[in-house]
This record gives structure tokens, C-alpha cells and sequence, in this order.
């Protein structure tokens, strides 16, 4: 037997997961993982304020750290995050993370069904 040992195969009997920002146009999830990631940034510099360093960093190490802080937040905000571009979004699309009622009972089946539960 061969085991399919990469993770990125899809088959047709794969489900897709439900995506709530299937229907979002591109330049507002643009501009809302935007506002997220400088949220991000933001409590990233502030958490880091927070920590007493013995050395003084040298400008470069500083770049750096502010650099990696940047790509951390917007990797952050590409993700769930913190929720901030979630409500972005609905303030120009209300509703828009409500699941469908179709998808939602079809969600509960399929747990039901993953649990051992089948109805005959």
C-alpha cells in the first residue's frame, strides 16, 4: 500500500474546508489584514518594551528586529490573528462569517458521522 506522504495532494473525495473569506474581494481583505498586521506590529514593539535588555542593541540588530516584528504581524494577521480584520470586514460586509445554514448542517452530519454516531 502507498501512502501519500504530501500533505498539498488533493484528491476529489478531499472537502475543502469552509472558507468565511471566500466572498470577501481581495483589496478589502488586502486592507484588512493591512490594519491587523500594524495591530500586530504595534503589540509586538510594545510586548518587547517589556523586557529589560543587559546590551544595547547595535542600529543594525535594531533594523532587524523591527524588520522580523513586521513580518511577524503580517504573518499573524494572514492567520486567524487577533479578530481585528475580521471586524474590518464586517463593517463593509455585515454577516459575512455566518455560515450558511445548508453548510452548517451538513458540517454537523459529518461530525456526527466521524464519531460513530450513523443513524440507519
Amino acid at each position: 500500500m502507498k501512502v501519500n506522504t504530501n500533505p498539498t495532494f488533493n484528491n476529489s473525495k478531499t472537502k475543502k474546508p469552509y472558507d468565511k473569506y471566500a466572498n470577501v474581494p481581495k483589496e478589502l481583505m488586502h486592507v484588512a489584514e493591512g490594519m491587523e498586521a500594524q495591530f500586530n506590529q504595534m503589540m509586538l514593539n510594545q510586548m518587547k518594551k517589556t523586557v529589560d535588555r543587559a546590551d544595547p542593541h547595535s542600529p543594525a540588530a535594531r533594523i532587524y528586529d523591527q524588520m522580523l516584528d513586521e513580518r511577524y504581524a503580517e504573518i499573524m494577521a494572514q492567520k486567524d490573528g487577533v479578530g481585528i480584520k475580521d471586524i474590518v470586514i464586517e463593517q463593509f460586509m455585515p454577516g459575512f462569517n455566518k455560515t450558511p445554514k445548508r453548510a452548517a448542517l451538513n458540517n454537523y452530519q459529518n461530525q456526527i458521522k466521524g464519531n460513530g454516531h450513523e443513524s440507519h
